[in-house]
């Protein structure tokens, strides 16, 4: 009987104090239970007459691949689209649930965003992006400016080329005047190959030069604002020059451990790992190759579980995190603020996911082969450690999210999944 009462007791602790329980839900502290939410479908409406008639409507798929029932709370839709999510719904394993999406655009110009679906899902993509543009025929056709193109130079060596190009695109029926372009701060970065004033045809480009000056040292931002005849944008520019001879970051190291062989990029200050982590921690077979094929080890790195990777040291917010983890010597695990610290060197969450991913313009390679969930592997975005856990069962994540093409620090995982490891040089 006092065996019994102490369990209780112990029960009621967890409860309250780590899950913040109003009521017994054992479904909370099984951990082996994911509840995993997957987002799919085309949600590019095109051109939308202004007001329409009918406002479109395209679905957006919520699929629970988890093995516990998914409940769905509500839906977040950007300016000009709405969902028909108007209850709290419960989807069961390996089922879905279909949601119209309508766009009802009130003024003439491009529309785009990102739909968030609010539930109680473990992992997986909450998030997906949408797009679509307001026209009105009736005046005679509009143009609609949209600007494309990675203008993050990264790190430069001195005195190296340094050359990036975007392009300009008008996405409407009638002819767009570009009045000016306009470059708000520094003299670092020089536009070329365009005349002060020019019309872009309906569903025609322009591609536009834009070259950084690596004379000199340092951390360069700038902005430069593109004026047309109906809408203008504005485009973030950024870009590090880097002393060549400086040795602050190795081309090419090996780990001394196992003599593997690693690649590095720095990359605004930090040096990053390009490749997933390989050692084998030796922790009673904690730690896995991708798939648990040996064969994928070279490619894919190994997968190892929260606290294998901290190499069950304590957690740290720390700038550097201090917590080399598995790490080889003289590198180590980064922390959320670190991991800010790359995203942030991007306007936005879909920039920085095209930058930052394999083929992005950082040449760091962040990779998209999930992760383990203890009984399968969860594939399409990508989820790496950071040194910060979030209570006694979870831990932060960094994400690269396949399906809404975007990154996200803002979400945590099971200290008991198997995530890819990335270091960063001390």
């Amino acid at each position: 009987m006092k065996n019994i009462f102490f369990s209780a007791v112990a029960f009621i602790v967890v409860c309250l104090f780590v899950y913040g329980c109003e009521q017994w839900d054992l479904e909370k502290l099984d951990i082996t239970c994911p509840k995993v939410i997957n987002l799919s479908g085309n949600l590019n409406f095109g051109n939308v007459e202004v007001p329409p008639v009918s406002p479109p409507s395209l679905i957006l798929r919520i699929t629970n691949s988890g093995t516990c029932p998914l409940t769905v709370f509500d839906i977040g839709t950007p300016t000009g689209f709405s969902g028909n999510l108007n209850a709290t719904t419960s989807i069961v394993s390996n089922q879905f649930i279909d949601i119209v999406i309508d766009f009802n655009p009130t003024q003439v110009g491009p529309y785009q965003g990102i739909i968030t679906i609010n539930s109680d899902a473990t992992s997986g993509i909450s998030s997906i992006a949408v797009t679509g543009a307001g026209i009105n025929t009736s005046i005679g056709g509009n143009g609609i400016l949209a600007v494309s193109g990675d203008v993050d130079f990264g790190s430069v060596q001195l005195n190296s080329p340094a050359i990036k190009t975007f392009t300009l695109s008008n996405q409407g029926d009638a002819t767009l005047t570009i009045d000016s372009i306009h470059q708000n701060y520094s003299d670092i970065y020089t536009i070329t190959g365009i005349s002060t004033s020019f019309d872009i045809n309906a569903n025609g480009n322009k591609q536009v030069t834009l070259t950084m000056n690596t004379s000199e040292v340092g951390s360069y931002y700038d902005t430069i604002t593109i004026f047309s005849s109906v809408n203008d944008k504005t485009i973030y520019i950024s870009g590090e020059v880097v002393n060549a001879g400086s040795g602050s970051c190795p081309i090419q190291f090996i780990d001394t451990r196992d003599s593997e062989t690693y690649h590095a990029k720095l990359f605004h200050g930090q040096c990053w790992m390009k490749e997933n982590l390989r050692f084998n921690s030796d922790s009673s077979e904690a730690d896995i190759p991708f798939e648990n094929n040996p064969a994928n080890l070279s490619v894919n790195g190994r997968f190892y579980p929260w606290e294998v990777a901290m190499n069950f040291k304590g957690e740290s917010s720390s700038i550097p995190s201090g917590v080399q983890g598995v790490c080889p010597e003289g590198w180590h695990l980064p922390s959320i603020a670190e991991w800010e610290s790359l995203f942030g060197q991007y306007s936005n969450e879909n920039m920085a996911y095209q930058g930052l991913i394999e083929g992005g313009s950082s040449e760091i390679g962040f990779n998209l082969y999930g992760y383990y969930s203890g009984s399968s592997w969860i594939l399409g975005s990508g989820l790496y450690w950071t040194t910060e856990d979030n209570n006694l069962s979870l831990a932060w994540v960094a994400g690269f999210y396949g399906g809404s093409e975007t990154t996200d620090i803002n979400g945590s995982t099971f200290k008991d999944y198997l995530l890819p490891c990335r270091c960063i040089k001390d």
